[in-house]
């Protein structure tokens, strides 16, 4: 058995220690699936290398004749649904919908892998709507990572950042988080079904 302590960490794995314990101690208060996706993302936008974060879950198809990614959509039933976001241009930037298989975040559903993206000048894999993208910050970076629980992937935890690409401690961070949140968003929505039953 091992016994952990602070001093054992260098600054930058301290760093991500303390923000995980910070989120996980918010995460606490919170029962419903939005309001804990809201709080993780609120938390990473904090960060001074984080621009705009969001959480997208899978869901079915329920947009569809309005969707602006539905020329590039291959199947309707399934799609990744923006959960929350945050940031000062998240709200206008992130795509609410995003068909699996199709982008940087699309296509993790079948990878599994996190993926970084150093320079995102001219990248049009990113989850953006058109006025997002002509926003993007100069030198900013991108980083997706799956949300997995119990072996499924069930959403991705996606970023815009800014400045020097994020350290390996800083991408552990994230990684853990996203998994951590996948756990909890996965039973606050089984917790609220079987409350929606009960009434």
């Amino acid at each position: 058995m091992y016994n952990v302590c602070m001093r054992d960490f260098n600054d930058e794995y301290k760093e991500q220690f303390e923000s995980l314990r910070d989120l996980l101690a918010a995460m606490a208060n919170e029962r419903s699936a939005d309001s804990l996706a809201q709080v993780t993302v609120d938390h990473l936008a904090w960060d001074d290398d984080v621009s705009d974060v969001g959480i997208w879950f899978i869901g079915p198809g329920d947009i569809c004749s309005s969707c602006a990614m539905a020329p590039v959509c291959p199947d309707q039933a399934l799609c990744l649904h923006l959960l929350a976001c945050a940031g000062p241009d998240a709200d206008e930037s992130f795509l609410t919908r995003i068909p699996l298989e199709v982008g940087h975040v699309g296509r993790m559903f079948s990878s599994l892998k996190m993926v970084v993206v150093d320079d995102v000048a001219g990248d049009l894999d990113l989850p953006l709507t058109d006025s997002g993208r002509s926003g993007l910050p100069t030198g900013g970076g991108f980083l997706a990572v799956p949300m997995t629980y119990r072996g499924n992937m069930l959403g991705v935890l996606a970023m815009l950042t800014v400045g020097a690409p994020l350290g390996g401690g800083q991408l552990l961070g994230r990684r853990v988080i996203a998994n951590i949140t996948a756990g909890a968003l996965a039973n606050a929505r089984a917790f609220g079904e079987i409350e929606r039953l009960r009434h």
